[in-house]
């Protein structure tokens, strides 16, 4: 929702792209819409796990469309929840062939940091001429000025509490805890999937009082459960049994069928 918002504050001409039924950018409708307009430069904004159901955008695929077109663009990801998982098993790089201008990553979400926070990278042939601040002894690189030193302070602790290896580690058992909960939902006859690199698990939106319970994030007739490091497998159990309990299962059509790489533990 932050990007129309976004747009709309610039004043600028946003261009809405469509996505398939799992998530992921509709890259011919990209190209359509890029055609239509080729006389202009572009920003294009993807995504590296997106709300409902975390899929993620092929970086290459849009900038191939912007070759082909000769469009001159930037390319934006969004990569808050999933950009360090992504980025650990070396499926997001942002070497030069990546194409990507900058990508944004948030600290509260996969880095568990208590307080809202992000990093945005940009590379530094799209970044503008900066002013010096002399009272401050610093350049001045943001909208707001001022950042929170506290917040730095408290995204540094988390990266190095785990580093490279721990947080891989935990990544892992996400995924793991995960793939458990798509197969403890389909065994109660609620059907329930998720992409192989997720922590999210989309389902059918449950009842209600199964909803505020276990405060859902629900979009019409599709929900999400994400097992973020820290959920445990007795939640998991526990919402499995509350969603039995509540009402029989209300069916929907399931994306196409999909293969997962990682095997399912066995519930300790």
């Amino acid at each position: 929702y932050s990007i129309p918002k976004i747009v709309h504050m610039l004043g600028a001409r946003g261009v809405v792209v469509n996505a398939d039924a799992d998530g992921e950018m509709d890259y011919a409708h990209l190209a359509a819409q890029v055609s239509r307009r080729r006389r202009w430069p572009a920003i294009v904004v993807a995504t590296a796990g997106t709300t409902l159901t975390e899929a993620v955008d092929d970086t290459t695929a849009i900038r191939a469309v912007l070759n082909e077109h000769q469009v001159t663009g930037h390319l934006h990801v969004d990569a808050a929840l999933s950009g360090i998982p992504l980025a650990l098993d070396g499926r997001l790089r942002l070497d030069d062939d990546s194409g990507i201008s900058s990508i944004a990553i948030s600290g509260h979400k996969f880095l568990g940091v208590p307080t809202p926070c992000g990093v945005v990278l940009i590379r530094d042939r799209a970044r503008h001429t900066v002013s010096h601040i002399a009272y401050t002894a610093t350049l001045d690189t943001t909208i707001t000025g001022s950042r929170c030193g506290l917040a730095a302070a408290l995204l540094w602790h988390a990266i190095a509490t785990h580093g490279h290896e721990g947080h891989r580690w935990r990544a892992t058992q996400a995924r793991r805890l995960a793939a458990y909960t798509v197969d403890q939902l389909n065994a109660a006859d609620w059907p329930a999937w998720r992409h192989p690199h997720a922590f999210t698990v989309v389902l059918p939106t449950p009842p209600e009082q199964v909803r505020k319970k276990w405060l859902l994030a629900t979009d019409g007739a599709t929900s999400h459960l994400i097992c973020m490091p820290g959920v445990t497998y007795g939640q998991v159990d526990a919402f499995v049994a509350d969603l039995s309990a509540a009402a029989p299962p209300r069916l929907i059509p399931r994306p196409r069928a999909r293969r997962d790489g990682l095997s399912t533990p066995s519930r300790p």
